[in-house]
């Protein structure tokens, strides 16, 4: 991870933790600061930031179809997969078919 940096308030930090894997489940969130000693034992680690949850993706493509969906109507997309899903929840062929309208439609979208 980077260092603490100021955001736009200086009265919050902000870490940049790159990209970073876990298992699901909560956690705390501590930090320590390497430049006065070398963070190498837990109990280095005493300034509690918070806390952090790591949930699943609620729509991946194409894992959604795996499970039964209910279509609750259309949704505003945030990115490709939260696109498809829709489609395949609605009982379309949608991202199935790489040639097809709603394939289309979603590839716009953030990966």
């Amino acid at each position: 991870s980077g260092r603490m940096k100021l955001g736009s308030d200086p009265n919050i930090g902000v870490f940049d933790f790159g990209e970073t894997k876990g298992d699901l489940g909560g956690y705390i969130l501590c930090w320590c600061q390497a430049s006065f000693r070398p963070c190498l034992s837990p109990t280095d680690f005493g300034f509690h930031v918070g806390s952090l949850t790591i949930t699943s993706p609620q729509f991946v493509w194409p894992a959604c179809t795996d499970k039964e969906q209910t279509f609750a109507g259309w949704r505003v997309w945030e990115n490709f997969d939260d696109c498809c899903c829709n489609y395949a929840a609605a009982g379309a062929v949608g991202c199935l078919n790489e040639k097809s309208v709603a394939f289309a439609k979603c590839s716009v979208l953030p990966a």
